[in-house]
């Protein structure tokens, strides 16, 4: 006969009625913020100050996170997550039929937020928090992109749209790189994904990793709290806006890995030089061409680089952080500019062998392969679209304009880096053993790439270059190294801030980047002894067809009014240049076929039967004087008004065609008014000299 004690009973069944209460308020409160996680957005959205909620998303990340005990770290490392989380979400957000919808992404993201918060809170009891310690070198970290932005913005100040849109679309990959913005921010998703573009908003780029576009793109949404980019001349300059900020991000991911990688043991004076010539180099040096050239998706990309490095060579003190971590910044690089998973995955792959938790097997190891075919099977999708489009042989073969590195100091910071591990504390250290071997592998492969550029075709290629900039990028965080080499033994306070100071001046005087560093207001255009970046600020830089655009609006011609704009003069190349950056602004780019201005620039690309080259007809023509009514049209002069016929006919109708001469004017408009159909119009710009 079983003895019930019936005090322990009724103890149970209290403990039954207490505890019952408790799980239906933590039930309650999820729902809560759950319902709160919707309901936040919906309100700044209608409100329309969705601008808010990417703060709210990254707060939001940080508060959840435990690497970083310093804000500024945490909050690099949560804007990484975030932003690289969002990246791969984007293959969901593509087919969804919300697309990129600001209520929905938000809501999305803040669900995830809350899930993950009420699941750490159950199983850990772990609450949101973010860390409150600052050092002082974060004021370094963070005035690096300051000056930047202010350095890169300063040519557009008070200028208006006309004047300054030579510096808003610099180059040609201005406008392709602002035609893939367009097209995401448009059709809400990747576009190797979703092959139904309208054509007036896409140029060739649908496998271009479009990861920095379409983060560009959502911060735009919840910019403007619409999918709606708005009129051409506002979008043109908010993308301007883009592209800075995406090197202020770069110049401010450099110095914060470089501190990251050196560690709490490098403290006073030394940390200041490290961190003071990392963000010198990166704001003051050659980095910056690549923003001039308009490298958008690289510059991004290198950011992510050097975010995951310092994560790889100095990892969080959880493996289930570094983990996660790994496997979404990779995601990352490889939508943003895939070439760089060469030096993201050596770092990785060094630092999981060097990782005693995922040697041995263990939920560790297992949540390692999970997340790493995830991570792969996301990844190949956009490294299969880009290989489509710039095959594995491109890599060595293909020409373009490059970033021409001080090839001398990066040997020599290299050493510093690699070298680290010949001290004691070095060759103890993962950390730098880890930092040693990437570096040292990045900087052989970079050198092996660019030989072989040399050796095949006498200069370096164009792909294998961007292997020499990640290497220089990877140098530059590693740069910690230098701490190893110094002393660090206690001084007076006097002598500390002595020489703090002069940590921040020498690395400010080696790249020429003092304020009274002497600014030459005259040519050459790029003075010795003066940084590429104050150069740029000083208005130095312009379009190589900025007079011919000053003469085209001078004559009343516009942009961005939606009408599609053929340019005549010129070279073939600045032809070329005008016409394909006038088409993106009005959305015609599509509908205008652009390589028979300048075929020998493109020979590789194929021509359809019928149609011929433009180039020399239109130097031609623009050569001719006044035409005299009822005269004869000359044989050379009747078959290049045929090739211009035949590529005219092709073009969308309402074509405006710019020119330079009044004798090929006045043919163009006896052909506009014989083919009425075309609704051709022609603008003389007078002042130009024929090429």
């Amino acid at each position: 006969m079983a003895v019930i004690d019936r005090r322990d009973a009724g103890a149970d069944s209290d403990n039954t009625r207490s505890s019952t209460p408790f799980h239906h308020r933590k039930a309650l409160m999820a729902a809560g913020l759950l319902a709160a996680a919707w309901a936040f957005p919906a309100l700044t959205h209608a409100l329309r100050v969705d601008e808010i909620l990417p703060l709210a998303i990254l707060l939001g990340t940080a508060s959840l996170l435990r690497v970083g005990r310093d804000l500024l770290d945490r909050l690099v490392i949560a804007g990484a997550l975030s932003t690289g989380l969002l990246i791969a979400a984007g293959m969901m957000f593509t087919f969804w039929p919300w697309h990129l919808h600001p209520v929905a992404v938000a809501g999305f993201s803040n669900t995830v937020l809350v899930v993950v918060g009420v699941v750490l809170h159950h199983r850990h009891g772990r609450l949101p928090r973010l860390p409150e310690r600052v050092r002082a070198t974060d004021a370094i970290i963070l005035a690096g992109p300051v000056v930047t932005w202010v350095l890169l913005r300063r040519p557009l100040r008070g200028k208006s749209f006309t004047d300054a849109f030579p510096f808003l679309m610099p180059h040609h990959d201005t406008a392709n790189h602002f035609s893939l913005f367009d097209v995401i921010h448009r059709d809400g998703g990747y576009p190797f994904l979703r092959g139904g573009v309208k054509a007036p908003y896409r140029f060739e780029m649908s496998g271009y990793p479009p990861g920095a576009h379409y983060l560009y793109a959502l911060l735009d949404i919840f910019r403007r709290s619409s999918t709606d980019p708005g009129a051409p001349v506002g979008e043109v300059v908010r993308y301007s806006q883009y592209e800075v900020l995406g090197f202020c991000l770069l110049t401010l991911a450099i110095p914060w890995a470089a501190r990251w990688i050196a560690g709490p043991s490098v403290i006073g004076w030394r940390r200041v030089l490290i961190t003071a010539t990392a963000s010198a180099f990166a704001v003051f040096g050659q980095l910056v061409t690549m923003f001039q050239m308009s490298f958008d998706g690289e510059i991004l990309g290198l950011a992510f680089l050097a975010v995951t490095a310092a994560l790889m060579f100095r990892p969080p003190a959880s493996v289930y952080e570094q983990i996660l971590l790994a496997g979404v910044l990779l995601t990352a690089i490889a939508t943003v500019y895939s070439m760089f998973l060469i030096n993201a995955g050596i770092a990785a792959i060094i630092a999981f062998r060097t990782r005693p938790a995922i040697r041995a097997a263990g939920p560790a190891r297992d949540l390692l392969i999970r997340v790493a075919a995830v991570a792969f099977a996301v990844s190949a999708v956009t490294v299969a679209a880009g290989l489509k489009l710039h095959p594995l042989s491109a890599m060595f073969t293909e020409r373009g304009g490059f970033v021409d590195l001080p090839r001398g100091l990066m040997i020599a910071l290299t050493i510093v880096a690699v070298a680290g591990v010949l001290t004691r504390t070095g060759r103890r250290s993962p950390v730098w053993r880890a930092s040693a071997v990437t570096i040292g592998a990045s900087f052989a492969i970079a050198v092996s790439m660019e030989l072989y550029g040399r050796v095949r075709s006498g200069t370096p290629q164009y792909y294998s270059s961007k292997l020499v900039e990640s290497s220089w990028v990877l140098t530059l965080c590693g740069i910690g190294a230098l701490g190893l080499f110094l002393n660090g033994q206690r001084v007076s306070r006097r002598a500390e801030a002595a020489l703090a100071a002069a940590s921040v001046a020498l690395p400010l005087a080696v790249t020429n980047g003092f304020p009274m560093s002497a600014h030459w207001e005259n040519h050459p255009p790029q003075p010795q002894a003066t940084s590429a970046t104050v150069i740029w600020s000083r208005g130095h830089i312009p379009a190589t067809w900025a007079s011919l655009y000053a003469a085209y609006v001078r004559a009343g011609g516009v942009v961005a009014d939606g009408v599609p704009t053929v340019f005549t003069y010129g070279t073939s190349h600045q032809s070329y240049l005008m016409t394909q950056i006038a088409t993106t602004v009005s959305h015609q780019v599509g509908h205008v076929f652009l390589l028979p201005l300048d075929p020998d620039t493109f020979t590789s690309v194929w021509m359809p039967p019928g149609i011929t080259r433009v180039d020399q007809p239109f130097q031609l023509l623009n050569r001719l004087p006044d035409a005299a009514p009822g005269l004869p049209v000359a044989a050379d002069v009747q078959a290049a008004m045929d090739s211009v016929k035949a590529y005219l006919r092709i073009c969308p109708p309402g074509t405006r065609i710019a020119v330079i001469s009044k004798g090929f004017a006045a043919l163009l408009q006896q052909f506009a008014e014989q083919e009425p159909n075309l609704r051709l119009s022609v603008l003389y710009v007078p002042g130009v000299t024929a090429s």
